[in-house]
């Protein structure tokens, strides 16, 4: 079940929700604090608590699913319901059987905070949803604020800790929502891994922005790069960009174009599994821009698959690279998505639901009888 084109949508906040979930008397007592000589116990479900939204949304998930057999298309994240249907006379009919339901439950409705009026834009979870563009944005109020947190962050500038996990979590908050957020914050993570211990847990402490950091985020200024919209669903890509790598040197292709090369003395110091994710830095920089808003990229195995997937991680070739293929790549034109997978994979036997593969002996060795024996040890070769 998804939004779709031209859906109206309601949303429903439950008032001090986690508060209609009762506790168990004789577990109480591990929920219990102390005011001056004063001794409470929590007789309902607290806020704060770590397994608290996950209690609250099992036992939502009971509500939720009766709604469903209705016929009603809701989308539940802990106290905030999405409900949609195909027009606004059928989306009154079932915001009211749902509101029905949950008034027996014994829940009441944060009017304020909700959107009862059927609509095709709104804010959800801090993301504003558009079914007539079939596409998400990020508010507008979030854009100011990180616009206006980043003015702090100057080259030799000292920020205080507590601030650079502000921004940190702003940044994160959008990850679905702007493209390319990750490859954008990974500097400001590494600038305050270098300089912040977190088991120390002193959030008094300052630390200095360098100009790598800087430079990174200048690219949070620029409106079009936080205001740009998401599709609800991502195209299929219509190229691919196939990648490989070894120790000695990269090649990639698109179609009929090739380019390839030699690692520099420089290069070669890197690890057999960051080859691959300069391999395909390196061939995705050579090829010319392709103007498709999906493209595809096959990838050198599941690490370099693994650190584009996660935007870089904490991989340090991929700031080394200038932030890695995807960026490269997709910074050249209007295209915006990248569908990765590992190259070769056919080639390739998975044991299991885990990870590890291996070459197939009769695929080995025709690579044998053509370029003979590897010259170092692989754990992907059959013994």
């Amino acid at each position: 079940m998804a939004l779709n084109k031209e859906d109206w949508m309601v949303c429903v906040d439950l008032q001090d929700a986690y508060f209609h979930i009762p506790i168990l008397k004789s577990r109480r007592k591990y929920l219990g604090f102390v005011v001056g000589s004063q001794h409470y116990q929590f007789a309902v479900l607290p806020f704060g608590l770590t397994s608290a939204p996950r209690v609250f949304t099992k036992v939502m998930a009971v509500v939720a699913a009766n709604l469903r057999r209705k016929g009603i298309a809701v989308f539940p994240y802990l106290d905030d319901w999405l409900i949609k249907a195909k027009s606004p006379k059928l989306e009154l009919h079932h915001l009211q059987m749902t509101t029905q339901l949950l008034f027996s439950l014994g829940f009441s409705i944060n009017v304020p905070k909700s959107h009862l009026e059927p609509s095709q834009r709104l804010l959800f979870i801090g993301t504003v949803l558009d079914t007539t563009l079939s596409r998400a944005f990020p508010p507008p109020q979030w854009i100011q604020d990180i616009q206006a947190l980043i003015s702090m962050f100057r080259e030799g500038s000292v920020v205080p800790v507590l601030k650079v996990l502000r921004l940190l979590g702003l940044f994160a908050s959008c990850i679905l929502l702007v493209t390319h957020a990750c490859w954008h914050m990974r500097a400001l993570q590494w600038c305050l891994r270098r300089q912040w211990f977190q088991h120390r847990g002193d959030l008094a402490e300052s630390i200095n922005i360098s100009r790598d950091t800087t430079a990174d985020l200048q690219w949070w200024s620029v409106d079009g790069n936080l205001s740009q919209e998401r599709p609800f669903s991502i195209p299929p890509p219509v190229a691919t960009v196939i990648t490989d790598a070894s120790t000695l040197g990269w090649g990639a292709h698109l179609g009929d174009l090739e380019i390839k090369g030699r690692w520099s003395p420089v290069e070669q110091v890197i690890s057999y599994q960051s080859a691959g994710i300069a391999g395909d830095t390196f061939g995705s920089q050579g090829l010319p821009p392709f103007p498709s808003r999906s493209v595809g990229s096959s990838l050198d195995g599941q690490h370099a698959l693994d650190v584009v997937h996660q935007q870089a991680g904490r991989s340090w070739v991929v700031p080394s690279l200038q932030r890695g293929s995807a960026a490269l790549v997709l910074g050249k034109g209007p295209s915006d998505l990248l569908i990765s997978k590992p190259s070769g994979w056919g080639s390739k036997r998975v044991y299991g639901q885990s990870q590890t593969a291996t070459l197939r002996p009769i695929t080995s060795g025709v690579f044998i009888q053509i370029w003979s024996f590897p010259s170092f040890r692989c754990g992907g070769l059959p013994r």
